[in-house]
C-alpha cells in the first residue's frame, strides 16, 4: 500500500459508473461501467498527479434512490463487475485495487450508513434498534441507522474492517 500522509493526497473523486461509461472515458462497451475500467484509466490518474481515488459508493443499493442508500455493506455491487458473475465483480475490484497500489495511488471509499435504514433489511430485523423513526432529515429520509446502539455501531465496525481486510481499502469518506 502507498501509505501517503494526509497533507500530501491528491484525490480524484468518482462514480464507477459514470466515469467509465462516459464517451470521453474512450473506453470499450465491456469495460464501461466496470472496476476494470477504473484500472484502464490509470494513465489519466497519473497525468494529473493524482495519489488517491475515492470511490463514491459502491454498496448494493435501491435503484430508484442511487447509491446512497444501500442494501447492504460486505461487498460490492455486481454491475461493477461482468454481467451474471458476482465473484467476477468481487475480484475485479481487488485486481483494481491492487494495480492501483503498484502505482502509487491509494483508494479511499464513501460510504453512507444514514440511509441504509430507509431501504435495507434492518428494518425488518429490529425496526425499533437499528433505526430512528419519524426523524426527517436534509434528504427527506424518515428513517436513520441508530448508531448509537452497540450492535449497530459493531456492525458499521465490521463492515470498515472487511473492506480493509478484504479489499485492501485505505480510507474512507462518511
Amino acid at each position: 500500500r502507498p501509505c501517503l500522509r494526509l497533507e500530501e493526497l491528491v484525490v480524484y473523486r468518482l462514480n464507477v459508473m459514470r466515469f467509465t461509461k462516459d464517451k470521453s472515458s474512450n473506453l470499450p462497451n465491456n469495460l464501461g461501467g466496470s472496476f476494470l475500467g477504473v484500472t484502464e484509466k490509470l494513465h489519466h490518474f497519473k497525468d494529473l498527479g493524482v495519489n488517491a481515488i475515492l470511490l463514491e459508493p459502491v454498496f448494493p443499493f435501491d435503484e430508484q434512490k442511487g447509491p446512497y442508500f444501500p442494501w447492504h455493506f460486505f461487498s460490492p455491487a455486481n454491475q461493477y463487475g461482468s454481467p451474471g458473475d458476482p465473484v467476477s465483480c468481487i475480484n475485479t475490484m481487488k485486481e483494481m485495487v491492487k494495480k492501483l497500489h503498484n502505482n502509487g495511488i491509494e483508494v479511499l471509499l464513501e460510504v453512507d450508513f444514514t440511509h441504509a435504514a430507509e431501504v435495507g433489511a434492518l428494518r425488518i430485523i429490529d425496526n425499533t434498534s437499528y433505526c430512528h423513526v419519524k426523524t426527517v432529515d436534509d434528504t427527506g429520509s424518515e428513517h436513520a441507522l441508530n448508531c448509537n446502539y452497540p450492535v449497530v455501531a459493531q456492525l458499521i465496525l465490521d463492515c470498515l474492517r472487511h473492506w480493509v481486510i478484504e479489499f485492501h481499502i485505505d480510507g474512507f469518506c462518511f
